[in-house]
């Protein structure tokens, strides 16, 4: 009996399988907003690596006023894991909006 997750596009062809192994998470590392930085894990090379972020509940949601909440950019390069924060001006719908960084919590591991 399979145990895992297997996900399929519609011409039933295999996009994501998990079938033959297991995640493991190896750390959290806080980001603040508007941080940008990194860090080297020595344990990356057993495995898949992975990265997410998910933002503190408590920041703001949405679109509020003139303000548009922004993660940072994850990137996984070898054993290292870097981030970048970007505070900008931008435009939608003809209007100036400030992307404002959150801050929050990156999980990572290998799979």
């Amino acid at each position: 009996m399979f145990a895992g997750l297997q996900v399929f596009d519609d011409s039933e062809n295999i996009l994501f399988d998990l079938t033959d192994r297991v995640g493991r998470v190896l750390g959290l590392v806080r980001i603040n907003a508007g941080e940008s930085g990194s860090i080297a894990l020595p344990n990356y090379d057993s495995g898949q690596p992975f990265a997410s972020f998910q933002r503190d509940s408590s920041t703001i949601s949405g679109v509020v006023g003139q303000f548009v909440p922004a993660v940072p950019v994850i990137y996984v390069s070898g054993t290292v894991i870097s981030w970048v924060s970007k505070t900008q001006y931008t435009t939608w719908l003809g209007n100036s909006i400030y992307v404002q960084p959150v801050g929050g919590w990156l999980t990572y591991g290998v799979y």
